[in-house]
């Protein structure tokens, strides 16, 4: 806030009013912050001086799939799906409390193995009311065949977006493998996307890694 002194502009902190004799805060600056979760469950806190959450969510990205055959070709590894992603944006008050679950990237696939789900993320109405969000996981890729699926969203009064499949297994040649799917970019944060990425598939013998892990952000400004 700026106010005239005297002929000279200045920026204030804080506005200060004395009620019958009681000195209250009715002013504060603030800067935008950015708070981030990428593992476990709880409840964010709103900061003095918010007025405004913008919450993006995402789930845990499916793995890819292992090759199951070193000689014949159609015996190789697909990607992973990425995960949805929901964005949602929210009047707030200091103090008013948000809950968060972050969910986890699909485990690597065993050699000769198909990938696995990743888990849903959700943010949910804490003493802040809300409407759930939620971001599924990007399911896993199939061994010699498909990639794995996107996961879907919901909630989301801004987005609710699909995550993209996982590359196909390529059947002409042995070792030729899916790359893992990318879910949605943020606004605030994850852009490019990093948490919520389907994993590659592998060629033959070979296990693969874990799909990326969800990610719960609160963008809280004036």
């Amino acid at each position: 806030m700026w106010v005239n002194d005297a002929g000279t502009w200045r920026q204030i902190q804080q506005v200060w009013v004395n009620d019958s004799g009681t000195w209250r805060q009715t002013y504060t600056s603030f800067t935008s912050s950015l708070v981030t979760f990428t593992s476990g469950s709880g409840t964010v806190a709103v900061p003095a001086g918010a007025n405004s959450v913008v919450i993006e969510v995402w789930g845990g990205g499916g793995s890819g799939s292992s090759g199951d055959n070193p000689l014949a070709t159609g015996t190789n590894g697909a990607g992973g799906g990425g995960s949805g992603y929901s964005r949602s944006s929210y009047t707030c008050s200091v103090g008013q409390t948000i809950s968060y679950l972050v969910g986890t990237g699909g485990p690597g696939a065993a050699a000769g193995a198909n990938g696995q789900s990743g888990t849903a993320s959700t943010a949910s109405s804490g003493t802040l009311a809300i409407t759930t969000m939620t971001a599924n996981g990007g399911t896993g890729g199939i061994v010699d065949g498909a990639g794995g699926t996107g996961g879907t969203a919901s909630g989301g009064n801004v987005a609710n977006t699909t995550g993209a499949s996982g590359g196909n297994a390529f059947t002409a040649t042995p070792s030729s493998t899916g790359g893992g799917g990318s879910p949605s970019n943020g606004v605030n944060t994850n852009n490019p996307a990093t948490y919520g990425v389907g994993s590659s598939g592998s060629g033959w013998s070979h296990s693969t890694i874990a799909g990326g892990g969800g990610l719960v952000a609160f963008y809280f400004h004036a």
